[in-house]
């Protein structure tokens, strides 16, 4: 017949401070109100290979990762694995070693009630430190892969949806911390906006609260992210520089693009040139197509080179003409032949040495009259 036990499990840290443990803090019988707490050194929960072999002990496992995390559950024992644990006096000991009970164990279960709700939370009777509390914060922030958000230069829900990812990455767990990390990673208005809300919701506030305020604020209602990133296309330089910023743009406003399709996209603003050399079938990964990229580089630049060459030699019109910047007039591009400033001038010349000349002839008449009536 079986037996059923409450277990409590968490997650902490190993002796080298690099690997997480899964440690065994307490047994309860379901019939009684006492709970067994397992000495440190028979908490690991290596110690308890019956307990961990079990399928429900596995799923439950693997729903525990970051430290700090915890889970409580029940198990239906056979005989031999209760023996284990509960002698035939009813008192319980493992291996040799008989355990603490008591009435509210470290880790003890609460219900607190807010209005018609009930929520089941676990708090440690002994106040100590959560694994990331009292960290330098911007010494993590040195570990975390990720750009500042000002509030526009991208779509907010793909942002935030790394900094939670990050957050897990780097063992913050603690709600406090998360908001203050969050801090370090604004600029601009986002960073004004973050200065209200301080005093608005205040530090203390969930961070469950902090996250729906910032994702109603900066939540993109336009599509000026959209038609630029579907708009983007090549028109010159590197192949593969073309090819990563336009996925970063595509990824920024859907991050579950079927890969498939984001190739697509990506190609179909090629020249069609390029398009041609790709071959589909063999395109499957975003790996595939920049390997494809690199391979026409240099076709990319022989045809660049090609075109300045060219241009060089037939194309005078960019060119800009020497008689407007002997004027004053730099920077005007066309061809001198059919320089406006040159025909306007050249046009009004003539007038000039005509009336030039009419009176210096008049001159010379007037002094050959006067000499003759001398």
């Amino acid at each position: 017949m079986t037996e059923q036990f409450r277990f409590y499990v968490t997650v902490e840290e190993s002796t080298d401070k690099k690997t997480n443990v899964y440690r065994l803090k307490w047994l309860k019988p379901v019939n009684t109100e006492l709970y067994y707490e397992l000495p440190a050194e028979l908490q690991n929960l290596s110690n308890h290979p019956e307990i961990s072999a079990i399928q429900k002990v596995k799923t439950v496992l693997s729903s525990i990762k970051t430290r700090g995390s915890y889970r409580t559950f029940t198990l239906s024992l056979p005989p031999e694995i209760v023996a284990l644990y509960i002698d035939d006096d009813r008192d319980a000991v493992y291996k040799g070693v008989y355990l603490q009970a008591t009435m509210a164990p470290q880790y003890e279960i609460k219900t607190a009630k807010k209005g018609t709700e009930e929520d089941r939370q676990t708090t440690k009777k002994e106040a100590t430190p959560e694994p990331t509390s009292r960290k330098n914060l911007k010494k993590i922030r040195e570990d975390f892969v990720l750009d500042n958000f000002d509030g526009k230069n991208f779509v907010i829900t793909s942002w935030f949806q790394m900094f939670e990812k990050e957050c897990a990455r780097c063992q913050i767990t603690s709600d406090e911390d998360k908001i203050l990390i969050l801090r370090l990673f604004l600029d601009g208005i986002a960073k004004d906006w973050f200065s209200s809300k301080v005093v608005t919701i205040g530090l203390d506030a969930e961070f469950q609260t902090w996250k729906k305020i910032f994702l109603d604020s900066f939540r993109e209602i336009g599509w000026r992210k959209n038609r630029e990133a579907y708009s983007f296309r090549y028109i010159g330089g590197s192949l593969v520089d073309y090819a990563l910023r336009k996925e970063n743009l595509l990824v920024n406003i859907r991050n579950n693009f079927p890969v498939d399709i984001l190739i697509d996209l990506i190609v179909t603003d090629l020249p069609i040139m390029i398009q041609d050399r790709i071959e589909k079938t063999k395109t499957t990964s975003m790996e595939d197509l920049l390997t494809e990229l690199r391979k026409l580089e240099n076709l990319v630049q022989r045809r660049k080179t090609f075109s300045h060459v060219n241009a060089s030699k037939n194309g005078t019109e960019r060119k800009p003409c020497s008689y407007c910047e002997k004027k004053g007039f730099p920077e005007r591009f066309h061809p001198e032949a059919l320089c406006r400033l040159r025909q306007k001038e050249q046009t009004e010349q003539p007038k000039n040495i005509k009336t030039a000349n009419n009176v210096a002839v008049q001159d010379e008449l007037n002094e050959t009259i006067t000499d003759q009536k001398n």
